[in-house]
């Protein structure tokens, strides 16, 4: 069962079949919070702050719960933190990408001359940014477009925004796009091929996110030689280490390290570090034959998962 459905559905098949085993996948109670009517938080996610007792709601399917799964070992280990799980066992899955759809990208150069013209951008050979993502605060939004007027009046780059979300975020976005037209691309409502275009043609994907429970486009994006930018919570830790195979922050970090990635473009650790994220990216196949373990191994002694589970791939 999966998210705010499986609040319902673990009540009913306890009831139906008391003995039956419940394992409830939940990729974010930020989710469901704002499904609730709490909204998202507008701050890094402190995990042990009672901000996550926000209702009697989650703790309904939990206690009809067996066992909890997610989607990254780090963000399995902050729930635990949270009031909302204080029994109840936890299993982080490291996410996955299918690597026959998203293929490394054969000519970089002409990839972003490609996107460049698609955006209305000039082409030529400068730094080229993208944030690929919904628009709203759980993914930093917020934070980006108050660093981006000094970020692009200082630096000669690119940057390409594209998603679909908050309104507010989308008229502040249209304004930095007159405010900058030579430098600003956007693309604000949905689209799931487009990614595929986008990253081709970047080199950086920046996700400033005050949550995230794996980040599956950083994944694709690094498949695809792009090199991350990201804020170092929950499941992006789990994938970029700061001036290993990208660059992570805390705190207000973000405009620094945007400046950081300007200097080192096209150096050798960038090169290194975007030919090394094409082999990164775990295939869901692999994801598929944890879960397939863990279902296979739903057995309890206590409190206990049984232990047939890889752990290198999940928390408990």
């Amino acid at each position: 069962m999966n998210d705010f459905e499986g609040v319902y559905q673990a009540e009913y098949w306890k009831r139906v079949g008391p003995a039956t085993k419940i394992l409830w996948t939940i990729h974010s109670p930020l989710t469901l919070a704002a499904n609730y009517g709490y909204g998202y938080p507008e701050a890094p996610v402190d995990w042990s702050n009672d901000f996550f007792d926000f209702s009697s709601f989650i703790k309904r399917g939990i206690t009809n719960t067996d066992l909890i799964s997610t989607v990254s070992t780090s963000y399995a280990r902050n729930l635990r933190r949270t009031v909302l799980f204080p029994n109840t066992p936890i299993i982080g899955i490291n996410n996955g990408i299918d690597k026959k759809e998203w293929t490394a990208v054969v000519n970089k150069k002409i990839s972003k001359f490609i996107i460049q013209a698609k955006f209305g951008l000039s082409q030529k050979e400068v730094p080229v940014f993208v944030f690929v993502s919904r628009l709203v605060y759980q993914k930093g939004v917020g934070e980006l477009i108050k660093v981006l007027p000094a970020f692009l009046a200082k630096n000669d780059v690119q940057f390409i925004v594209v998603g679909d979300g908050n309104n507010s975020f989308k008229e502040k976005l249209a304004r930095l796009k007159s405010d900058f037209p030579t430098q600003i691309g956007l693309h604000l409502k949905s689209d799931f091929s487009l990614p595929h275009q986008v990253f081709a043609g970047a080199d950086y994907l920046v996700l400033p996110s005050l949550s995230e429970p794996f980040g599956i486009v950083v994944a694709e994006g690094r498949q695809a030689g792009v090199i991350p930018i990201v804020r170092a919570v929950d499941g992006l830790v789990d994938q970029v280490k700061d001036g290993v195979n990208g660059l992570s922050f805390t705190g207000n970090g973000i405009l620094p390290k945007l400046n950081q990635a300007v200097k080192i473009w096209q150096t050798s650790w960038w090169q290194r570090a975007s030919d090394d994220g094409r082999n990164f990216a775990q295939d869901w196949q692999i994801v598929a034959k944890g879960y397939d373990q863990l279902l296979s191994g739903f057995d309890y002694q206590g409190n206990t998962p049984c232990r047939r589970i890889k752990k290198t791939l999940f928390f408990s």
